[in-house]
């Protein structure tokens, strides 16, 4: 039910207006009434009507004073103008401040109708349009998780537009990109009997399990990282790494996220992974290079099976944590 809030220190001009206004027809109500533009800016505030029906002439504020004031504040509403006065300063002064109709009275009933009408219309081709918005804003909410996979996905692997994906960091707020060094671990989800035997349904639960795993050790060790999945038994790591790091220092965390990882999923998914580093870039436009050289030293371990068992520059590795010396 549209609101509408009348404004005229005419105590007759109110209460026929009360009367004139087929008020159940345009489905709106009197939420409210003033004798002056002051009086008037206090009803807006307590009772936010859509509709103000007001005069020019009237004491302490005048009309068009007041909608001034109301324009200030970014007053949604609409605003009506029913002056006994023809003026056409008044009337250039309200086409201003973008007043919705001047009448001029005395005003028929059908003439006073007919304006109501018409403002009732364009309130809800504003309100239409409001819920196109917000379904429009809630669908590229729901989107965005998805979207933002893709980006981190073309920029893991080398095949984003560099226009594109420069603007998609300022979008997502990750500016730390650009101060960070970058460094890829791949992933690799080993193929088992148990594994070769499930159903889609399963295998999909498997991997949306093994995603949680990963992304929460990283929130605890690691929460400047990315998660990407990449295809049905390969993913990826990226690390952020501050500039000012200790290498060796960063290598043996990383090293040893690698290892709870892999723990992890064998104890909750009794699955078995194997991790591949990549060197570290300076540069997220290299970040891709990293990524190449973790799935190429992931590929080495299958010309070289003793990779996962044998000593990294950091110490032993852990029994099923694949990783060749970097």
């Amino acid at each position: 039910m549209w609101k509408i809030l009348i404004i005229d220190d005419d105590f007759q001009v109110l209460e026929g207006m009360k009367k004139a206004i087929p008020w159940e027809s345009i489905d709106a109500e009197l939420v409210g009434e003033a004798s002056d533009g002051a009086e008037g800016l206090d009803m807006v505030r307590q009772t936010q009507p859509d509709i103000v029906i007001t005069d020019i002439y009237m004491p302490v504020m005048n009309g068009l004073e007041m909608i001034e004031k109301l324009r200030e504040t970014n007053f949604p509403g609409e605003l009506i103008i029913l002056s006994g006065y023809a003026d056409f300063q008044y009337a250039r002064q309200a086409l201003r401040l973008q007043v919705s109709d001047y009448l001029s009275k005395p005003v028929t009933i059908e003439e006073l109708g007919a304006v109501l009408a018409k403002v009732i219309k364009e309130l809800e081709t504003k309100e239409l349009k409001k819920i196109e918005q917000e379904e429009v804003k809630r669908r590229l909410m729901m989107y965005e998780p998805f979207v933002q996979q893709e980006w981190l996905k073309s920029v893991i692997t080398g095949t984003f537009n560099e226009t594109i994906a420069a603007e998609s960091i300022q979008l997502y707020e990750q500016s730390y990109w650009l101060q960070r060094n970058h460094l890829v671990m791949g992933i690799e989800l080993m193929s088992t009997v148990r594994t070769v035997n499930l159903s889609l349904i399963d295998w999909n639960l498997f991997r949306f399990a093994l995603a949680n795993i990963i992304r929460e050790v990283l929130a605890e060790d690691w929460p400047e990282s990315d998660f990407i999945e990449l295809h049905s038994h390969h993913a990826a790591i990226m690390f952020h790494i501050e500039r000012s790091s200790v290498i060796d220092d960063v290598m043996r965390r990383i090293q040893l996220i690698g290892e709870r990882i892999t723990d992890c999923v064998l104890t909750y998914l009794r699955l078995t992974i194997r991790l591949g580093l990549g060197q570290m870039k300076q540069s997220w436009q290299e970040i891709s290079d990293s990524t190449e050289e973790a799935f190429l030293d992931l590929l080495q371990m299958d010309h070289h099976p003793a990779a996962c068992t044998r000593t990294s520059l950091y110490g032993s590795i852990r029994e099923g944590t694949c990783y060749s010396s970097y």
